[in-house]
């Protein structure tokens, strides 16, 4: 997340949407004096910091907001409401079976000896037994929320129920994963930032560059459509088969 007070526009990044890249990109047209969030270590590593988001506690450095704050979230984490009501709301939004697909591959490359990891030479039964099997295990996610620390749910509801909650009234802009590079232009323009390239990160992790639905059963696919419904109906989003 970037709060910009100085260009006057917050940014609310979901899950695997391209939200560190874009963030990353924004920041560096920001002034010094913007909140953001910052990446995972690796991203950390490659120059995308946090900013202004941490304080010390109790002799505990702790942070404001956590990196997939939501809309709503963050007004109830803020006490001045009222004071971001003009400013320009962003996010970004990409197609859920899309995004589930690259949820799971995250999930893999910290867990690279899963059983569940699908590799080169599985059939496509294989492969989409495997994803299945991984979306609906029951297991301990970090929580997003900052007064509980983990949460118990499948992969599949875990990135649903929070990507769901960046589809908000109170948003001004969104930039689509599938016209990245020309939404992107588009919020640089509004803003009258200086456009940056957009960085890449974290695309390593998916090992087999498959079309999404490679990985779908009718099973995993209308359970995309029961998890996504705000996202599939505002977007007009629907299930491509691969050519």
């Amino acid at each position: 997340m970037i709060i910009s007070p100085t260009h006057n526009f917050i940014f609310f990044k979901p899950m695997k949407c391209a939200g560190s890249s874009i963030e990353y990109s924004l920041l560096q047209a920001c002034e010094k004096t913007a909140l953001c969030t910052g990446g995972t270590p690796e991203e950390i590593a490659e120059g995308y910091k946090p900013q202004n988001n941490g304080f010390a506690e109790d002799g505990e450095e702790k942070y404001k907001f956590h990196p997939h704050t939501w809309p709503s979230l963050f007004l109830e984490r803020t006490t001045s409401a009222h004071q971001w009501k003009d400013y320009k709301k962003i996010s970004v939004v990409r197609n859920p079976w899309d995004t589930v697909v690259s949820w799971y591959w995250w999930a893999m490359a910290a867990s690279p000896a899963s059983q569940f990891v699908i590799r080169h030479d599985d059939d496509k039964l294989t492969t989409q037994w495997k994803f299945e099997t991984f979306l609906n295990l029951v297991c301990r996610h970090n929580s997003v929320r900052p007064e509980i620390e983990k949460v118990n749910c499948t992969p599949l509801d875990y990135v649903s129920q929070t990507n769901e909650l960046f589809i908000d009234g109170n948003m001004s802009d969104y930039i689509k994963f599938e016209s990245l590079d020309v939404d992107y232009s588009e919020i640089c323009h509004q803003l009258k930032l200086e456009k940056y390239p957009l960085c890449r990160f974290k695309s390593v992790q998916r090992k087999i560059k498959r079309h999404y639905s490679h990985y779908y059963n009718t099973s995993t696919r209308n359970a995309v459509v029961l998890r996504f419904p705000k996202t599939i109906e505002k977007f007009n989003y629907h299930f491509e088969e691969e050519n």
